[in-house]
């Protein structure tokens, strides 16, 4: 889809595509941030730390 070489896909069906594909790994990227800023506060308050009984 990249390949600007490539005459299978229309100047502008590659243009859009090229659009919606850079948004999809900037949505990515900031995912894996939030996955993991989640898995760090998870470990930091973690009842496995904390020393809670949870009765299991």
């Amino acid at each position: 889809m990249r390949d600007e070489t490539d005459a299978r896909l229309p100047k502008a069906a590659r243009f859009a595509l090229s659009a919606l594909a850079d948004q999809i790994e900037a949505l990515k990227e900031q995912v894996d941030k939030f996955e993991r800023e989640i898995v760090a506060e998870a470990n930091e308050t973690s009842v496995w730390t904390t020393g809670y009984d949870i009765g299991c």
